[in-house]
Formats: C-alpha cells, structure tokens, sequence
C-alpha cells in the first residue's frame, strides 16, 4: 500500500507536473548540443547518428511528456479529490480494524460472563427448591390448622343457632303470657288511641280553618297594604311637588364672593377718589367742618380736619361706614321690596311674622320666606325705585359728607354712589333666594377679630399711643365697621353628636379696632391743632388790644388797622374750639 497522502500516480501531490527535465535545462537545450567540434575518430559517423536518433527520440519524449503534464495540470483538482477520498479510506480502514479488535475482545467477555452466570443460575435455583419445598411442609400444616378452625367455626355457628330459637320461643311464650296478662290494658289504650285520633282529626279541622282564615286576612292584609303603599307614594309625590315649589338652589360661596368683593371694591375706589384729599372750603374752615361732622355723626368726634396721614385713614374709614350703613338701613333690607319701599309701605309687620315662625320650625320658616319673596318679586317687577335711592343717598350720606364735598363733585358722587347702590340692590335679593342666604355683620367685637381685618394696615399711620396707658383710658371708643363682614350658615349636618360648624365667610369685614390706638391719635391731633389755634387767636387778640392802647396817646390819631383777620380762624369765637 502506498503512503498516507500519497497518491501512486502523481507521487504523493497534485501538483503541476513538470517537463521531466533536470533544473536549469530547457528543453531546447539538446537541440542546440553539437559534436562537431569533438573528433570521435572512426566512430564519428555512428556517434553522431545515434546522437541524431536520440535527439529525435528525445524530442518525442519531450512532447509525450508536455501532453501529460497540460493533462495532469487541467485535472488537478480531481486528482487532489481522488488523492483526499484515498487518505480517508485508509483511515477508516484503519479505525474499522479498530473497531473489529474491540468488538472481538467485547466478544471474549461478554462470552466469559454468561458462562459465569450460568454457573450462578444454577446453583441459586438449587437453593430456592429447597426452600419451596420447606414452604410446601409448611402450607400442610397450615391446612390441617385451617379445617380445624372451620370445625370449630361451625359447631359454635350451630350452638348460637339454637340458642336464638330458645330465646325466640322464650320470648314468644312471655308475650303471650303477657298480651293474656295486659288484655284489658291493651283495650283502653287502644280506646285512647281512637279518642286521641278522633282529637287529633279536629285539631287538623280546626288548624285548617284557622290557616284558611289567616290566608284570608294575610291577603285582606296585603291588599290594604298595596293600597296604603300607592296611596303613601302619592301623598310623597304630591309633598315632593310641594316641596319642589319652595325649593331654591344654594350657589357656590366663590359666586357671591367675587360679586360682593367687587361691590365692596367700587365703595372703596369712589370714598377713595372723594375723600383721599380735603376741599377747599374744609381746609378754610376747618373748627366749622369738624362741628358739622361732629354734631351730624358723633363717630366723627375723633377725626381731625387735618392733612395728616391718620386724619385721612380716620375719614375715609368714617365715610366707608356711613355708606354701608346707608345700604343696610335701605336696599339690605331682609325683605327688601322696591314696591314697598316706593309706596311707603312699612316691612316690619314681614320681619316680626318671619321671626315668629322660628318658633313652628326652620321648614315652616324657609317656606313661608320663600313664598313671600316670590311674591315681592312679582310686585317688584317693573318697579323703578331710583328716586328713591338718589333721596336715601342724599338724607344719608351726602348731606351727612356735605362739609367734605365740593360742589363741583358733589353731582358725580351722588351719581356713583347711585350706581353702587342699584348694584348692592340686585345682589342683596339674588343672595336672599339662596337656600343659604348672605348675612351681614356691621358690628365687630373688640374682643374676637375672627373673619374681620384691621383697616390701617398698609397706611403710612404714625405710632398710635398705647390705649392701655393711664391717660388713654379716660377715652374708649368701640371698634367701627368699615365694611360689614358677609357670611352663611352652613348647612345643618345629620351626623350625631357633631358640633356647630362655624359659618361659611364670604367676604371678610374690615374695621379700626380700638388696640391700634389711632381713635386716641386722632383725637389727641385734633386737640393739639386746636390748642396751637387758640394760642394763636389769644395772641391776635391781645396783640390787637395793645395796638389800639398805643393809638390813642395824646396828640394823636388812631392809625388805620393794617392786621387782616385770618381767614381761617381770626373771624371764629373762642367757643367754636371747646
């Protein structure tokens, strides 16, 4: 066998076969090869005929060669195939002798081991023949114990047998001894028996007749109860549509809020306007102003007429209050009615009924003011009242600021103050047809500062006197309601035992409380520019009084007076400043 790799016609490789010829010689070598140059004696002519002969031969050999070699070289690859496919067989001839060794020695102990086995089967089933048959001995004996038992089992099945049947026949015996002995017990019991059957069939008679009958009532029963409940569900229907007449919707509290802020906002802006500054004829006249003020509202006792910052918070908060109370005491009516109000007809007759019918309950009472404000509304309805609001805003609020007003402003404060006051109209209605209707509190406690702020917080106010002080305790002032504080009820709450819920704030009121002592700022102002005024005009006095002295020494003539009375306190008494 050849080698491993390689192949016995191309010597081992596929490679490309060559020309035969040695390295470093081309074929056309021998050609160019001459012996003529060499003298061979008597032997030239064969030499170089066989040399002739052998070139051709050779060159033959050569072409044989170079076809073999283009054959090999075009076929190479199947060569190279042929050369792997041979490798491979000679492996796996070798691996297949391997395997055959292996097989053969598997053989040889596989052979080995059933021999031994055999061997072993042998001599295990001699062993267990002896103890099949020590088993067998023993199965023998076992029977023999068997039917002894069932000897036995059947002898004492015989004897119970014949037991029972003696105590049957024992028994039978007694029951008729007894059944002869009890003849007349037996008789009445079975009397009884008939008597408690006879009972028993009226019981059932009766016990029918009474089901019968409570069939009857319990259909009477449910018949009348169908009629009570159609009869209820009309009379709830009938209520609900009652019911649903005096029923009004509760709007959210942020509705009423803005509209109230923004009616409040318009009170504020118009006092700010008229009254930041002072008039002319205020600023002239300033002991009559303030008398005026003063005697026409006592609140106006503590706020001097003066260009100062506290005078001017002091004002326009007085003003504010005069306002609002003007709106409480007219269109903020509870039962406010143009028609009324127009034809002068008097609505406390309406307030003494609505609060004697807290008495009846808060239902009766939500009814009846529902009913009645329903009927206000229709009376109103086309109802023009705005000469009577320009009378109220003039009686209430302009004559009362008169000494604050100028006459060219006068008109177009009377005019806005018109237009607040029709806007202040139309909400304080829509608020009272809530189902939680809108309250007003112009009255805050000095005491409780709850859902009221301070007025004076924000203004440029010099350092108010403590009111605690001694000399500040002989002047209390009561807090004033710059603008009321609106509010609602909450709703009442079914849940047991939970406390009074605190109302529901709608706008939050503003006032000057006594605590920030400019009641007593004011008033101690207003009392030293009167002193400074009284010195002055004593001054005045006495200095004119020396004057005329002076003027009517010997020889000569009074002089002309040449002072000029002041023309805003030189012409007052003395009186107009106490």
């Amino acid at each position: 066998m050849s080698e491993p790799g390689n192949h016995p016609m191309t010597n081992g490789k596929a490679e490309k076969v060559s020309d035969g010829l040695p390295n470093g010689v081309d074929s056309h070598d021998l050609d160019s090869v001459h012996l003529d140059k060499w003298d061979f004696g008597p032997l030239g002519a064969q030499i170089q005929d066989q040399v002739h002969h052998l070139q051709e031969s050779r060159s033959v050999g050569d072409s044989a060669l170079a076809k073999l070699a283009e054959i090999f070289n075009g076929h190479a690859d199947i060569f190279k195939i042929v050369d792997e496919r041979y490798n491979t067989g000679q492996a796996l001839e070798t691996e297949n002798q391997k395997l055959r060794n292996e097989n053969e020695m598997l053989w040889a102990k596989l052979e080995s081991n059933r021999q031994g086995h055999k061997v072993q089967l042998r001599n295990e089933k001699r062993e267990y023949e002896k103890e099949i048959a020590k088993l067998e001995i023993k199965a023998g004996s076992g029977q023999r114990l068997k039917d002894m038992y069932e000897n036995l089992l059947e002898k004492h099945k015989k004897d119970h047998e014949k037991l029972v049947q003696d105590a049957q026949e024992a028994l039978k015996t007694k029951k008729d001894q007894l059944e002869k002995d009890n003849q007349d017990k037996v008789a009445k019991l079975e009397a009884d028996k008939k008597s408690l059957e006879e009972r028993l069939g009226k019981r059932e008679q009766e016990l029918q007749d009474m089901t019968q009958l409570r069939d009857q009532e319990r259909q009477t029963r449910e018949t009348m109860q169908s009629k009570a409940a159609a009869e209820l569900e009309n009379i709830q229907q009938s209520l609900a549509s009652v019911k649903a007449k005096y029923e009004v919707k509760r709007l959210p509290v942020e509705h009423y809020a803005e509209r109230y802020r923004g009616l409040i906002d318009s009170v504020v802006s118009t006092v700010d306007e008229y009254f930041s500054d002072l008039p002319d004829k205020a600023i002239e006249n300033r002991a009559g102003t303030y008398a005026q003020l003063k005697r026409k509202r006592s609140t106006f006792a503590v706020v001097p007429v003066t260009p100062t910052e506290t005078a001017r918070v002091l004002r326009l908060a007085n003003v504010q209050n005069l306002i609002f109370d003007a709106m409480r005491e007219t269109v903020w009516q509870p039962f406010f009615s143009r028609y009324l109000w127009k034809t002068k007809r008097d609505t406390h007759a309406i307030d003494d009924i609505y609060s004697n019918l807290a008495a009846e309950g808060e239902e009766i009472q939500h009814d009846w003011k529902v009913s009645t404000l329903r009927v206000l509304d229709r009376l109103d309805n086309g109802v023009d009242v705005e000469e009577k609001i320009t009378a109220a805003i003039d009686q209430q609020v302009v004559q009362i600021l008169d000494p604050l007003l100028s006459e060219s402003n006068k008109a177009d404060f009377r005019s806005e103050l018109k237009k607040v006051f029709i806007k202040a109209a139309e909400l304080g209605q829509e608020a009272r047809r809530d189902r939680c209707p809108v309250y007003i509190d112009s009255s805050p406690s000095a005491n409780s500062s709850s859902g009221w702020k301070e007025f004076s917080e924000g203004f440029d106010v010099e350092d108010a006197p403590d009111p605690t002080l001694a000399s500040c305790r002989d002047n209390i002032y009561p807090p004033l309601c710059v603008s009321p504080r609106l509010y609602r009820k909450r709703e009442t709450t079914a849940t047991p035992g939970a406390g009074q819920e605190e109302d529901e704030l709608v706008h939050a009121g503003v006032a000057l409380f006594p605590g920030t002592g400019i009641f007593q700022k004011g008033k101690m102002e207003w009392d030293e520019f009167v002193a400074r005024e009284r010195e002055r005009w004593n001054i005045g006095r006495t200095r004119r009084a020396s004057v005329a002295s002076n003027a009517t020494g010997p020889g000569l003539s009074p002089p002309e007076l040449s002072i000029k009375h002041s023309k805003t306190w030189g012409s007052h008494l003395k009186a107009e400043y106490d």
